[in-house]
């Protein structure tokens, strides 16, 4: 099986070799700027790709593996590993860890145990199956999606190994994003097209009239569930910040908005509609409880943001709101993917509530496909874990952004992109978990090396962080 570097891995790769070689904890920042590259591959087997996120997450578990075995080495001689956190299992933590072990055991029996269900696959096609179903039985992306995952919780154990220093980590994805759209929209015959469309494994939007930009994402609406998450962080950063950094958040604010109306995409706007939504009843719950005067100039002063860049780009706004809700409410489309959705139901039904295990069947909302594929137990679980931390997420000030670009990036994809491996979505969780560990429940293991029992930690699971 022949396996290939693309032009864009082999910039990874030396980004890799840099960070192990110089700095390890920086490999955060290059899983960040991977990010805007998610269905991009770094490295080509067969007829799949690995994206460049996900090969750079694979080290940082390797990182993992050998900071673990160091701190456990130095225990024994009674010195904690430089660098390193106590992995110290919180509830919410706990949970994901739980969530993985339930997702590997029914991935590998359920589709033996529920065999002939009909499910939609991955790789059939949505619009192809819904009145087709495809028997359920094992398939390539049972393993893939359960490899997604394994990692994916393994990344969130690294970082809160060795979390990150500031969590403005997350501004080198937003501006290599921001940066590579708008070489794309406005240079698009410089643009190495090939470079980026170079995953077997996707197939790529193409659309010749210029009506809708993708920049490097797939489809719009990958990029429109990027500049939701981003334009919720930026947002949010934009009133902790000082007066030099609110113009460069301000300038990328514009950017985005601007993004949005060319990319003109539904998830964008369902995501950043939500979340704004739920900043006014966050800020009026905030005032009701708290009324100080510094909270009513902030939530004033969020308002009157909003308003000025409605007013300022308010024709582009209402063009293009109104016509994506138009459009996708009257599109076959919307019909299927509700379709699918209804569907994921009649699989947990037929599968007793277990789910039919990972990559076994797609409908087109994450959460949807958590019950479908792991049941009634995995979603709980999951939902137990995303819950707790974008819990302390917004009720903590210093990663308070974190948090709304993890709610955006959860709307959008309980919305419109049911897939679990989208690197945005396991790179701001850690961030949270990493947070939580290091602020609230780490200790130190050169004073004390108790350990909490198995009660206690399962007693975590039904407590919020």
């Amino acid at each position: 099986m022949l396996s290939i570097i693309t032009p864009i891995g082999w910039f990874f790769l030396v980004g890799i070799v840099a960070c192990l070689v110089g700095s390890p904890r920086s490999l955060i920042w290059l899983m960040a700027i991977a990010l805007p590259f998610s269905h991009t591959a770094m490295l080509v087997v067969g007829s799949n790709g690995l994206s460049p996120f996900w090969c750079v997450a694979l080290v940082a578990v390797g990182r993992l593996f050998y900071l673990q075995f160091r701190r456990t080495r130095n225990l024994r001689r009674a010195r904690r590993a430089r660098g390193a956190q106590a992995l110290s299992l919180t509830g919410s933590t706990l949970a994901l860890l739980f969530f993985g072990a339930y997702a590997l055991l029914i991935t590998a029996v359920g589709p033996a145990l529920f065999e002939g269900v009909g499910v939609i696959t991955p790789r059939g096609g949505l619009d192809s199956q819904i009145d087709n179903f495809t028997p359920l039985t094992y398939t390539t992306s049972n393993v893939a999606q359960t490899a997604y995952v394994t990692v994916g919780v393994l990344l969130v154990m690294y970082l809160i190994t060795e979390p990150p220093r500031s969590i403005r980590v997350i501004e080198a994805a937003i501006v290599t994003g921001f940066a590579l759209t708008l070489f794309k929209h406005f240079l698009p015959d410089s643009w190495p097209q090939e470079w980026f469309d170079s995953n077997p494994s996707y197939y790529y939007h193409w659309i010749f009239d210029g009506a809708r930009e993708r920049g490097p994402f797939a489809e719009p609406s990958l990029m429109g569930m990027f500049l939701g998450m981003s334009l919720a962080y930026l947002v949010a950063s934009f009133w902790r910040a000082s007066l030099v950094t609110r113009v460069f958040y301000s300038a990328l604010i514009g950017i985005g908005v601007y993004l949005y109306s060319v990319s003109y995409t539904g998830t964008a706007l369902l995501a950043l509609g939500s979340v704004a939504g739920a900043a006014v009843l966050y800020g009026l719950w905030r005032i009701i409880r708290y009324g100080t005067k510094q909270v009513r100039i902030y939530f004033a002063s969020a308002f009157a943001l909003i308003t000025l860049i409605v007013f300022v780009f308010w024709n582009v706004v209402s063009k293009y709101t109104l016509d994506i809700v138009v459009e996708k409410l009257g599109s076959d489309s919307f019909a299927n993917r509700n379709a699918s959705n209804v569907n994921s139901f009649r699989v947990l039904l037929d599968s007793f509530g277990l789910g039919v295990g990972l990559g076994s069947d797609r409908p087109s909302s994450l959460f949807f496909v958590l019950l479908s594929c792991v049941g009634i137990v995995g979603t709980l679980l999951f939902m137990r874990a995303t819950a707790g931390y974008l819990a302390y997420g917004l009720r903590t000030p210093s990663v308070s952004p974190i948090a709304w670009a993890f709610m955006a990036q959860l709307i959008a994809q309980l919305v419109a992109k049911p897939d679990i491996s989208m690197p945005g979505l396991w790179l701001l969780m850690g961030v949270l978990a990493a947070s939580y560990n290091a602020r609230e429940v780490g200790f130190d293991t050169e004073k004390e090396n108790v350990q909490p029992t198995f009660k206690e930690r399962i007693g975590t699971l039904i407590r919020f962080p």
